[in-house]
């Protein structure tokens, strides 16, 4: 068997688990899992945004979805940084909550990221090609602009996961 993986931890699975071994009949997927939050959230600089802009980023996103285990999971990350509690709290609320704006803690970048959060989480048949460019006039490069979309997919990717998980957990036997 494979070592745990963040899954793992966030669901409390232990190998021997029913839930754990049900996992590790796709030993795959769950490589291919982890790779992909290492490779977006367990690197020092991915294509330009910083450790905390991706976590700030991710928690918008699993506060959206209402999943509470990946919304500990990044405060816990940002706290490791240094991230204050009013910063993750700013981040989980939204850029433009309460009439929230850049002048309220965050630089333009950071809201124009956690409002391309929103825009993909909750309504992505609206995104359009001025929203690309609002993101390059918030100074993302195009490599930064792919990875933070694909942070925002693979993040929904995990609520799923989380979801699907808790679920069979739930089943009777």
């Amino acid at each position: 068997m494979t070592p745990p993986d963040v899954i793992d931890r966030l669901m409390g699975l232990r190998p021997g688990d029913f839930l754990s071994d049900l996992r590790h009949e796709r030993p795959a997927v769950r490589q291919h899992s982890q790779g992909s939050f290492d490779a977006l959230l367990n690197v020092a600089q991915a294509a330009d945004l910083s450790p905390a802009e991706r976590d700030l980023v991710a928690l918008r996103v699993a506060t959206l979805h209402a999943c509470a285990p990946l919304v500990a999971l990044h405060r816990e990350r940002l706290a490791a940084l240094g991230i204050g509690p009013a910063a993750m709290d700013a981040a989980a609320a939204g850029p433009d909550a309460n009439g929230a704006t850049a002048a309220d803690g965050f630089d333009a970048r950071t809201v124009a990221l956690l409002r391309h959060a929103d825009l993909l989480t909750l309504r992505p048949i609206e995104a359009r090609p001025e929203h690309l460019h609002a993101l390059a006039d918030a100074g993302l490069t195009p490599a930064a602009i792919v990875t933070l979309s694909q942070l925002i997919a693979f993040v929904a990717y995990q609520v799923r996961v989380v979801a699907g998980l808790t679920l069979l957990e739930r089943s009777p036997a």
